[in-house]
């Protein structure tokens, strides 16, 4: 009754972790369960790592030349799923064991079309508890692609995920879902985010490229993120460097500290240790920054698709 659709590119240090969790999951749901692997790796490291695990249910592999983006992963193996409800998962993502039995058993209980997990985060040192508080904020959408069951059928109807792009592929079926009637339900079946970057210049691809492909595909959100409070104070920084050294520093330092209480106190996450004060303060300036350079780089790609 349930295909788990899990898109890995590059994964196999941790695919092992990912399925072993898995499989402590399916075992504890009595309807047949299937694990759908789309792998676009430049080489075979992945697929026999995962083939390696021992799963209680079929495991079907398919292989997408080059590097796809998750969209187009998921979307192939949805469409390659032999059941009607679709589980999705990350490889970056730790399932608990009682995972996909809390999702079935709400959808059966509720007979929703889309019944939404709870993903955690789980940073494991300074660096990845910094760049946490560097972006993230409590009021973003519990909808995650990472923790998800859906009907095939529904999926399908929705037109399934944007292919055009490497991130943000799912917000756009968030927006058609916002204009739908389709009956969903929220649910703590946790798990646990992993896939942090692990350097600057990480952050600085995976945020220019999210931002990026936002504005490409006009995402309502993507559209006014130029007036965000941080990109246009990033803004006047740039301006009052312009016109004076002193005044541009001393924006600078308002600015950080202002966004540095914010984030602080938004994400609610003690510091550990006494380097997660300056590391936070210059993953605030990395995530700002990168967000401004994907915002340049988005709208110049716009103009290059529809001149």
């Amino acid at each position: 009754m349930i295909s788990i659709i899990l898109p890995t590119y590059n994964e196999s240090s941790v695919i092992a972790t990912t399925l072993t969790a898995l499989a402590q999951a399916i075992q504890q749901v009595d309807v047949p369960v299937e694990v759908v692997l789309i792998d676009s790796s430049p080489d075979d490291l992945t697929v026999l790592a995962a083939q390696a695990i021992m799963l209680p249910c079929p495991l079907q592999i398919i292989r997408l030349p080059g590097k796809r983006g998750a969209g187009s992963a998921r979307n192939t193996g949805v469409k390659a799923a032999s059941y009607p409800f679709i589980a999705t998962v990350d490889a970056a993502v730790l399932v608990e064991p009682d995972w996909l039995s809390t999702l079935w058993t709400t959808q059966q209980t509720t007979q929703a079309d889309l019944v939404w997990g709870n993903t955690l985060h789980g940073p494991t040192n300074a660096f990845e508890r910094s760049y946490l508080r560097s972006f993230y904020r409590p009021s973003f959408s519990r909808r995650f692609m990472n923790n998800l069951l859906i009907r095939k059928s529904v999926y399908l109807e929705l037109g399934g995920l944007n292919e055009r792009v490497h991130s943000g592929e799912d917000l756009e079926l968030f927006a058609k879902l916002d204009q739908a009637a389709y009956p969903e339900a929220y649910v703590e079946a946790c798990s646990t985010y992993t896939g942090y970057p692990q350097s600057v210049k990480a952050i600085l691809r995976k945020w220019i490229t999210f931002t990026a492909d936002n504005v490409v595909i006009g995402q309502a959100k993507a559209k006014f993120i130029f007036v965000s409070f941080e990109v246009l104070t990033l803004l006047m920084v740039g301006i009052g460097f312009i016109f004076n050294f002193l005044l541009g520093l001393s924006l600078l330092i308002l600015w950080l500290l202002g966004r540095f209480v914010a984030q602080v106190w938004l994400a609610k996450r003690p510091f550990e240790s006494w380097i997660e004060f300056p590391m936070t303060l210059g993953l605030i300036l990395v995530f700002d920054y990168s967000r401004c350079l994907g915002l340049i780089k988005g709208l110049s790609r716009r103009r290059k698709e529809n001149p």
